[in-house]
C-alpha cells in the first residue's frame, strides 16, 4: 500500500476488510477464493458510468508497485496493443469484428501452469511466448525456472471495470459449479484456456505448446465442453513482463541496477546469461526515460536525488528486457523484504507518503460500510518500522 501512494495510484481500496471465513458477507467463500466474491461486489456497486474506468487489482500481501501510475497505464496500453496486433495477424479483420477478439485485461503471465493439469487448454493452447526461444540457453522451456512465462497468474489485474464485472460474474458462476483446490487461479486460468482454444478453433488451428520439457499426443489433452459460438472475455496475460512481473521461479531473472552504470550493467547481463542472447546493451525503456523524477518537494527536501530514472536502482528483468512496473512475490518470499530495502524510494517513503496525504482526495477506503475510510496509522502504524526503512549497505 506504501508502495502505491508514494507512487501516485488511485487510493487504494481494502477489499474484504475486517471479514473473516463463515462470515455472512463472505457468501460461503474461503479467504483465497473470496478475493473473486470481494472484488465482484466492488464491482457491481460501481456506477454504470465507470465502465471504462480502469481497475488495478493487486494481491493484499506480497505486491510492491515499483514504477509510478503513469508507466502503468502506459504498459497496460502497449501490451494490448501487442495483443490486439497478434489477434488481428491471426484472425483477419473481420473476424475480430465479428467475434469482438481483443484484449483489454491483463493478469500477470508466469513460469508455472497451475493449478490445472498441463493437459488442459490453459497450458497447452494460450499463445507462446515473444521472447527469444533460446532466452534461458539450450534449456529453455524445458524446466520450471527456464520456462518462458506464459501462463496465467491472477494476483495481478488491470483491465475496464465494464469487462472485469463480466469476468468476475463468470467466475462466481464457476465457483458455484465447482470446488477448486487451488483458489481464484483455478476459475481465471479455466476461463483463458477456454478462450484461447475456442479462439484457435475459430482460425482452425492447432498450435499447442508445452513447457516443462513435456510433449503430449493429441489424444491426451484434455478438450472441455464449448458452446459452437464463441465467448471472448478479452482476456490475456502480460508475456514481456513489462507491466507485471510474476517472481515464482523468476527471481534469479531479476537484480536491482542503476541503468546509468554501464559497466554494472554489462556485468549483469554477462551474468544472467543473457548477453550473448541479445548481443546488444540493455535498452533502457522510452517510457521510463521520458518520466520526470518527482521533484524534490514530492520527495520530502533534504535529499540529494536522482534527476533521472537511469539514476536510481530499479529491479530489472534481463531476460525480458524489461524493468516492470509492479512486482509480485508469489511462491518463494524470502526476497520480498530484502528487496524491499532496495526500492529507489528507500530512505525517503515516509515523507513522500506524508506529502501525498495532506492531500485530502488521498484516502485509503475500504469495502467496509462501518468503516469505509482509514487513515494510515488506523490501518498500518504497527508495522511503520518495516515499511519505512533505511537503505542497506550493501545492493547485492
Amino acid at each position: 500500500m506504501a508502495s502505491a501512494i508514494v507512487n501516485d495510484y488511485p487510493p487504494p481500496v481494502l477489499i474484504n476488510w475486517g471479514r473473516n471465513k463463515g462470515d455472512l458477507d463472505m457468501n460461503g467463500y474461503d479467504m483465497t477464493t473470496g478475493k473473486n466474491w470481494g472484488v465482484l461486489k466492488y464491482l457491481r456497486s460501481l456506477p454504470a458510468w465507470s465502465r471504462n474506468d480502469l481497475v488495478i487489482m493487486v494481491d493484499a500481501h506480497d505486491v510492491v508497485l515499483q514504477l509510478p501510475l503513469e508507466i502503468a497505464l502506459k504498459r497496460y496500453e502497449s501490451v494490448n496493443q501487442r495483443a490486439n496486433a497478434r489477434l488481428l495477424r491471426q484472425h483477419g479483420e473481420e473476424a475480430v469484428k465479428k467475434h469482438k477478439l481483443k484484449q483489454t485485461i491483463v493478469m500477470g503471465a508466469e513460469k508455472h501452469c497451475w493449478p490445472l493439469d498441463h493437459k488442459h487448454p490453459a497450458c497447452y493452447a494460450v499463445p507462446i511466448s515473444p521472447l527469444p526461444p533460446d532466452v534461458y540457453g539450450s534449456e529453455t522451456d524445458q524446466a520450471t525456472p527456464t520456462n518462458r512465462p506464459r501462463w496465467l497468474n491472477s494476483g495481478s489485474i488491470m483491465g475496464p471495470v465494464g469487462d472485469l464485472l463480466e469476468l468476475y460474474e463468470w467466475s462466481h458462476k464457476l465457483w458455484m459449479a465447482y470446488d477448486a483446490w487451488g483458489g481464484d487461479q483455478d476459475y481465471f486460468s479455466n476461463i483463458y484456456g477456454r478462450q484461447e482454444l475456442s479462439r484457435q478453433r475459430l482460425r482452425g488451428s492447432k498450435e499447442w505448446v508445452f513447457g516443462f520439457g513435456e510433449h503430449f499426443e493429441e489424444k491426451d489433452l484434455w478438450f472441455p465442453n464449448m458452446e459452437v459460438q464463441h465467448k471472448d472475455y478479452h482476456l490475456g496475460v502480460d508475456l514481456d513482463s513489462q507491466l507485471f512481473q510474476s517472481l515464482n521461479d523468476a527471481l534469479d531473472d531479476l537484480s536491482s541496477i542503476v541503468h546509468s552504470n554501464m559497466t554494472d550493467l554489462a556485468a549483469h547481463d554477462v551474468k544472467k546469461g543473457t548477453a550473448t542472447i541479445y548481443n546488444a546493451q540493455f535498452p533502457f525503456p522510452w517510457d521510463l526515460a521520458n518520466q520526470p523524477m518527482p521533484d524534490e518537494d514530492r520527495r520530502g527536501g533534504g535529499y540529494s536525488a536522482a534527476s533521472r530514472w537511469q539514476d536510481v536502482r530499479l529491479f530489472t528483468n534481463f531476460h525480458a528486457r524489461s524493468i516492470p512496473a509492479i512486482l509480485h512475490h508469489n511462491g518463494d518470499k524470502s526476497r520480498l523484504d530484502p528487496w524491499w530495502q532496495r526500492q529507489w524510494w528507500t530512505g525517503h517513503g515516509r515523507s513522500m507518503l506524508d506529502l501525498r496525504m495532506k492531500n485530502s482526495s488521498v484516502q485509503i477506503r475500504t469495502d467496509d460500510e462501518k468503516k469505509p475510510v482509514l487513515s494510515w496509522d488506523d490501518a498500518c502504524k504497527a508495522f511503520d518500522g518495516e515499511v519505512f526503512v533505511n537503505p542497506v549497505a550493501s545492493w547485492e
